[in-house]
């Protein structure tokens, strides 16, 4: 994951992060928003996942709309093997936007299936 980066309004639609395998099959996510710039009006935060067979990536969980600073967090269930964050962000102008720290995950228990590795790796 990347650590400290802008968000605006002009990358246009929706940004999804890098996508990564699962360390588990549930997880705490977290994110803080370090500062705003401009005014932003909110932004939307969703935990998506896939199988590697599956054709489409459908939504876990969202965090609650993000309208300011502070650290919010996230706890998903029934994760597939692939998972990637989708950030959508509302605001009157395209310079608008939020600062951003994602830390990685913290995975909870594997499944029967123990492929959890609790470490996060990205995929280039």
């Amino acid at each position: 994951m990347r650590d400290g980066f802008r968000l605006f309004k002009v990358l246009l639609g929706t940004w999804y992060s890098q996508v990564f395998p699962r360390g588990g099959r549930s997880a705490t996510f977290s994110l803080e928003v370090l500062g705003l710039v401009g005014s932003p009006r909110g932004m939307t935060v969703t935990v998506e996942h896939k199988d590697l067979e599956d054709t489409c990536w459908s939504a876990n969980e969202s965090f609650a709309p993000i309208t300011s600073t502070g650290v919010m967090t996230q706890d998903v269930s029934a994760l597939k093997e692939l998972v990637r964050i989708a950030f959508d962000v509302t605001a009157a102008n395209d310079r608008e936007g939020f600062y951003l720290q994602i830390p990685a995950p913290k995975w909870g228990p594997d499944g029967e299936d123990g492929c959890g590795t609790g470490v996060l790796r990205s995929q280039d």
